[in-house]
């Protein structure tokens, strides 16, 4: 296979398309760890069927929750789909 380059100018540029798809779910995670108090583990539930949630959204969970919150997953589907548990990070040990 071979790519061929060729020069446009900017004005010959096509428009950039509008970027689509769904609603972001950062809110909504955001607000559900808003409720969660220390000292107890809460499940996050989805509104699916499994009430649980597809690999790149339990990856946007743990980037939302960070260095905040502890998140653990059981397996629903190996590599597809999980249950999520969320509590209030425990606190490091002292040095």
């Amino acid at each position: 296979m071979t790519f061929t380059a060729v020069p446009v100018s900017d004005a010959d540029m096509p428009v950039a398309a509008k970027k689509g798809g769904r609603q972001s779910n950062e809110p909504a995670i955001r607000e559900f760890l808003s409720n969660v108090e220390p000292g107890n583990w809460y499940e996050m539930i989805s509104g699916d069927d499994d009430k649980g949630h597809p690999v790149n959204r339990v990856t946007q969970i743990r980037k939302i929750a960070a260095d905040q919150f502890d998140v653990k997953t059981a397996v629903l589907e190996t590599g597809k789909r999980y249950r999520v548990f969320v509590r209030v990070a425990s606190s490091p040990a002292p040095q």
